[in-house]
């Protein structure tokens, strides 16, 4: 079995809870798997349905796999995805006939459970895709959520394979749907290197992704149910290296999204509404950076998406800042004014391709330009990091 590249995505994102969320992104293809069930179960007003009442869009392997559902469930579950999971003591696959080509969203739950001799936790056991590794020797101590972006014709099969001493793998819930044509470009991303000028990172959707970080800068925590992509996004506290080097602002109202710049898909109109921008009353010194460190697994390439939308409701070419990606410029100068046509909260993102430390650390900086002579100020609305697994 071939082995798919390991590469990580970022993005970052701010939200504040004062509105209501848009109509949900509908999905050509939008298959949602309820593993070991024989009934289906609703989430955030997505059916999720059962594997076990055979439906017609999805082929199953019929032997190495049973249906486990936890005897010991709490009353104050908060959703019956995670009481069933499919476990399997062989190579399993789930086979899907998709009605587009192009981007899809993958997503796999684990949330383990003791039940009839099994202990979930101690499952050791590895996921492929169309004959491609997505991950291996995996093992699931608590509840995690594993999302990749891939390139598909109109055949998906998922491949599931037990490791080790444990002998079987589990899995609680299986998301696959059409991702929005403009999620990820082959064009606009920007690759930084140590050895030279920024050069065009090229054919970004040959590449398979997979979430590590979704960041909202300066906002709550978002939850699916407020996401048109049902995407989390946590807070940025805890990743800012000095909190008092940044204070938040925000907008009561929806950004203005315009024709060209981000939409939300790319991320919800909570993560524009609010940002970090430099704290000029921490401290004497008006020439600093705003600095948020993430850790990765490995040193291997990221693609980092950063979200900006200028709400700080200055006179346009008023706000010049840089941005900064593992101490690398990644953007000098950048002036959101000119970038949308001197429209007032407009959502932006960019996106690099960056290498990861030896220390395992994405570091993000945002910071005052030196055309900024009057006023010097830098803001950031969100971020989300992805793994980048060339295909």
């Amino acid at each position: 079995m071939e082995l798919v590249t390991r590469f990580q995505f970022f993005s970052f994102t701010l939200f504040t809870s004062f509105i209501s969320i848009s109509a949900s992104f509908t999905p050509t293809d939008n298959h949602l798997i309820s593993c070991g069930s024989k009934t289906n179960t609703s989430v955030d007003n997505r059916i999720f349905i059962g594997d076990s009442t055979n439906p017609k869009f999805l082929s199953l392997s019929s032997t190495n796999s049973i249906s486990l559902t936890n005897l010991n469930q709490a009353p104050s579950n908060s959703t019956s995805l995670y009481n069933t999971a499919r476990v399997f003591y062989a190579p399993f696959s789930y086979d899907f006939l998709l009605k587009k080509t192009g981007l899809i969203l993958v997503r796999f739950h684990f949330s383990p459970f003791n039940s009839q001799n099994f202990s979930l936790s101690s499952a050791v056991f590895g996921v492929s895709v169309n004959g491609l590794s997505l991950f291996d020797h995996f093992s699931a101590s608590g509840f995690s959520l594993r999302e990749f972006i891939l390139k598909v014709d109109n055949k998906l099969e998922i491949v599931l394979k037990p490791e080790g001493k444990s002998g079987f793998g589990f899995v609680n819930a299986i998301e696959v749907f059409s991702a929005p044509d403009n999620l990820i470009l082959d064009n606009g991303v920007k690759l930084l290197s140590y050895n030279g000028s920024p050069e065009e990172y090229v054919n970004a959707t040959s590449h398979v992704f997979e979430t590590v970080h979704r960041i909202n800068v300066g906002g709550l925590k978002v939850t699916p149910f407020n996401d048109t992509l049902w995407r989390t996004w946590i807070p940025d506290d805890d990743y800012l290296v000095l909190k008092s080097a940044a204070v938040k602002v925000s907008i009561p109202t929806a950004p203005n999204y315009s024709p060209g710049y981000a939409t939300r898909e790319i991320a919800p109109d909570y993560v524009y509404m609010t940002a970090q921008e430099m704290n000029q009353s921490s401290t004497l010194v008006d020439d600093f950076n705003i600095t948020w460190n993430f850790s990765v697994q490995d040193p291997v390439q990221h693609l980092v998406r950063l979200h900006f939308c200028d709400i700080l409701k200055r006179e346009p070419g008023q706000l010049y800042f840089n941005v900064y990606i593992n101490g690398l410029m990644a953007y000098k100068d950048l002036d959101l004014s000119t970038i949308t046509m001197h429209l007032i909260e407009v959502p932006y993102y960019v996106d690099c391709v960056v290498d990861g430390d030896q220390l395992g650390l994405i570091q993000v900086s945002v910071g005052p330009s030196s055309l900024s002579t009057s006023w010097k100020n830098a803001i950031l609305n969100g971020g989300r990091g992805h793994e980048d697994r060339e295909w």
